[in-house]
């Protein structure tokens, strides 16, 4: 394998293989309804629970946690690609 085949192959991050699943479940289970299901009686469009989500007090520690391990990842390869 060439070198620089392998340095890109290294460097490859995940997030295409992990947005390929993931636009498959949201086609699989519908668009995202913001609290819209007419079928059960609930016709106003809210974002309340993504207020709720967010002023949660478990959220900013599971985004510092989120951006920490993508920052380490990150770093990983790329003096894994480097040292290759």
């Amino acid at each position: 394998m060439g070198d620089r085949i392998k340095i890109a192959l290294l460097l490859e991050d995940p997030a295409g293989y992990r947005g390929v699943v993931r636009r498959g479940a949201r086609l699989r289970r519908g668009p995202v309804p913001h609290n819209y299901l007419p079928t059960i009686g609930q016709t106003e469009i809210s974002l309340d629970a993504y207020r709720e989500v967010l002023s949660g007090e478990d959220f900013l520690d599971s985004f510092l946690l989120t951006v920490y391990v993508a920052g380490a990842s990150t770093v990983t390869s790329t003096v894994l690609a480097v040292l290759a």
